[in-house]
């Protein structure tokens, strides 16, 4: 197994083991999210801002990986979608 596909079971899993408290689902969240962006190359607390933008609308706001397990997996996505059109239709991409 790769370390992507690792990195990815364990935010997957993050979302579906509800017998966990928040915070260590969050904590599973984040170091998944931390190994991705290492194997990705991407700057990991770059990747945080632009994620809590992303989601929030603000750069400020609650723990952004305890807030992305109680949003769960649908809004984040539908959020992230939302926030790329603006981004396009901002920059006319």
């Amino acid at each position: 197994m790769s370390t992507n596909e690792k990195a990815i079971l364990d935010m997957r899993n993050a979302f579906k083991d509800e017998t966990l408290d928040i915070e260590t689902r969050g904590k599973m969240l984040q170091n998944g999210l931390k190994e991705y962006s290492k194997d990705a190359g991407v700057d990991f607390r770059m990747l945080c801002h632009i994620l809590r933008v992303a989601l929030f609308g603000k750069p400020v706001g609650p723990p952004l990986f305890q807030s992305m397990i109680i949003l769960g997996p649908q809004v984040l996505i539908e959020r992230v979608k939302r926030a790329r059109t603006v981004f396009e239709e901002s920059y006319n991409m």
